[in-house]
């Protein structure tokens, strides 16, 4: 018989104005997932969160000025990557976890709002490669983010599609 692993999982987009670093760091420690991702990690952001969340002991922060730096904590090992996949240069955190010898592939992602069309036009194209992506991963996949996109979108239900992606909104979450 096979055993199934479960694993916790919390992604948070705290919004870079947001200063509440006590209110986030304390909302991690009641979840107590083993792996959180955050989007819109701007400089102090990256300074806060990795000398707070010292229980976590892997980690991946890439901060950035604006609304476009992510930020990756872990209880198992891995190793991840900042990768570009659009145009307007928003990076990707592409993490491959060690849980307790399976392969998980995590992507942490966030998209560009659609306030534009030429915005609309790259989010589209960045989940279209998305999609490609996880597609051809080996192992389990969980794509968390803000895709900037609601879930009866054309381009969600591509990326679900096309990427072998079930919606965690649709009774697969807690």
């Amino acid at each position: 018989s096979s055993s199934v692993q479960k694993l916790k999982i919390l992604q948070i987009n705290i919004l870079e104005p947001n200063q509440n670093y006590k209110e986030v760091v304390d909302l991690v420690r009641k979840q107590s997932p083993d792996i959180v991702s955050f989007e819109e990690v701007g400089l102090e952001w990256g300074k806060q969160l990795d000398a707070s969340l010292t229980e976590y002991p892997y980690k991946q922060i890439c901060p950035q000025e604006g609304y476009f730096g992510l930020a990756m904590f872990s209880k198992f090992p891995f190793k991840a990557e900042r990768r570009v996949m659009s145009k307007q240069g928003i990076p990707i955190l592409l993490a491959e976890v060690d849980v307790n010898g399976t392969r998980l592939n995590y992507l942490a992602v966030h998209t560009l709002p659609p306030v534009r069309s030429a915005f609309l036009a790259d989010r589209n194209e960045e989940m279209s490669k998305l999609a490609f992506l996880t597609k051809g991963m080996n192992g389990p996949v969980v794509l968390a983010g803000d895709l900037n996109c609601s879930p009866w979108s054309n381009a969600f239900t591509r990326l679900c599609s096309e990427g072998n992606l079930r919606d965690s909104e649709q009774s697969f979450g807690p």
